[in-house]
């Protein structure tokens, strides 16, 4: 759904694959935080030639990979 909003205003969508925190399950956690830091550098390859100032970030776990990658490049967090 957030695929064909960001395209109809011509948005820039980055899909993540990611999976969720276990409370019970320490070796699924370890996946995620793998998860998490692939996508990290999957991120800061793709946006590496954009000149972003700012990016917008709204959610829970799923939003750790593009935070984290943006605050590496010191940009804008809003």
């Amino acid at each position: 759904m957030e695929e064909k909003i960001c395209q109809k205003y011509n948005i820039c969508f980055h899909e993540m694959k990611l999976l969720p925190f276990y409370k019970k399950n320490l070796l699924k956690n370890i996946l995620t935080f793998y998860y998490i830091f692939k996508e990290k550098r999957r991120i800061q390859k793709k946006f590496k030639n954009h000149n972003l100032k700012a990016i917008v970030s709204s959610g829970g776990f799923v939003s750790i990979p593009l935070v984290l990658s943006f605050k590496k490049c010191k940009k804008i967090l809003l």
